[in-house]
């Protein structure tokens, strides 16, 4: 371990033992002190720690991946995103792999953040920074210490006062950014990475947006004339986009990752000259681009044609919106019939089983009449006494009335 003896509660102690204050103390520590000695530490301090914390593990994970897909003759899709992204470890920037750290869980966040300061308190000893200002960050910690690191908000913090080696952008080689993003990257992380370095990534563009963009582009390039300001001023996207294509402007209503990062390259500080539209990459990505306008053009209906095709498929909603209406209003009229069917069906079966019981009792009653001397038919009588309620004289009028009809009195 190294050996930087400062000041701390009157004692001459290794700053090394007290990694863990500094670790839980808040970023502006850190910053204050950088901002006093008006002094920036090299990405590399950082790309370090995240390497040294990172790797083991997303090795293991890359190995176990080719194992798979040599076992299995190929992967699922996201195991073949991961296994491309794990393929470029060495090459990942600055924010792909925080990205990967704070996925990793807090274990590998605290070490990350041990690991920072490590490297940041070597870098100090090696540049000169006399021992006891140094002991001033940890003067400052003690003072100002918080309950646990939160690794995004370091990081982001003290970005501004990491810078890159020439030639790199996020820790990348900018002659390998275009590949390196391409292959590894997705839109959401390239939008980060332009607001890190202060390029707004749009995801959509509306037409005026568009339009602006071209103006803006080809004044700058001494290119617009009177009758491509017309046009841009009338044309609709898909003609907007066909210019912008044309003269190697990136600008459309949608942006794909490649489009995003084709953005980010062309507006960053560093990457804009070793990007420039027209140049390199950017004019193989532009020719492409126009070739991909021109070979939807080929594929795209005419006006009138559209409008003949909306004119009949308008024709057949119509038609369809009819018979939906007749099929409603018979199934309703269906509906309704069925219901009233099922209303009457439990009167019409009491009216059925009240005229039975009372056909059987006029067929008993009548029973009694004509063979009530009978013994046989004796029990009959007994029936019709129950339920007709002699007592009210309901059998006897039955039987006058039979007896009238059959012997005239």
């Amino acid at each position: 371990m190294r050996n930087i003896v400062v000041r701390h509660n009157d004692r001459s102690e290794n700053i090394f033992n007290h990694l863990d204050v500094l670790i839980k103390s808040p970023p502006k520590v850190l910053i204050d002190f950088l901002y006093e000695l008006d002094l920036s530490l090299p990405r590399a301090l950082r790309m370090s720690a995240l390497h040294s914390v990172l790797d083991p593990e997303l090795k293991e994970e890359y190995e176990a991946l080719k194992a798979k897909r040599k076992e299995a003759g190929k992967l699922g899709l996201i195991d073949y995103q991961r296994h491309k992204r794990l393929h470029f470890l060495d090459a990942l920037s600055e924010t792909q792999l925080e990205n990967e750290l704070y996925a990793s869980g807090d274990e590998r966040n605290y070490e990350y953040m041990k690991k920072i300061w490590e490297n940041i308190l070597a870098f100090l000893d090696d540049d000169g920074i006399p021992h006891k200002d140094i002991g001033l960050l940890l003067t400052s910690a003690s003072a100002e210490t918080e309950a646990g690191p939160d690794t995004r908000q370091f990081n982001d913090l003290t970005h501004p006062y990491f810078h890159d080696e020439e030639g790199k952008l996020d820790g990348i080689a900018i002659e390998r950014l275009r590949e390196v993003l391409n292959e590894t990257s997705t839109v959401k992380e390239v939008t980060r990475l332009g607001k890190k370095y202060d390029v707004i990534v749009p995801q959509t563009l509306k037409r005026d947006e568009i339009a602006a963009i071209i103006l803006a582009e080809l004044e700058n390039k001494n290119l617009l004339t009177a009758g491509l300001k017309a046009k841009i001023k009338t044309g609709k996207t898909r003609e907007l986009e066909k210019i912008a294509a044309e003269h190697a402007i990136n600008a459309s209503s949608y942006m794909t990752k490649e489009k995003a990062i084709d953005h980010l390259l062309t507006h960053a500080e560093k990457t804009s000259a070793h990007y420039a539209p027209g140049t390199g990459d950017e004019k193989a990505a532009s020719e492409a681009e126009a070739r991909r306008l021109r070979a939807a053009q080929r594929c795209s209906v005419s006006k009138e044609s559209f409008a003949a095709l909306q004119e009949e498929i308008g024709a057949l909603r119509k038609l369809l919106e009819q018979n939906a209406a007749m099929l409603g209003e018979k199934t309703a009229k269906e509906a309704k019939t069925d219901q009233r069917a099922v209303k009457k069906r439990p009167l019409l079966r009491l009216m059925t089983i009240a005229i039975i019981i009372g056909l059987i009792l006029l067929s008993l009653a009548t029973a009694t009449y004509f063979f009530e001397e009978s013994a046989v038919f004796g029990w009959f009588s007994d029936i019709m006494n129950t339920f007709t309620f002699r007592e009210r004289g309901l059998m006897e009028l039955y039987h006058r009335m039979l007896g009238f009809i059959f012997k005239g009195s």
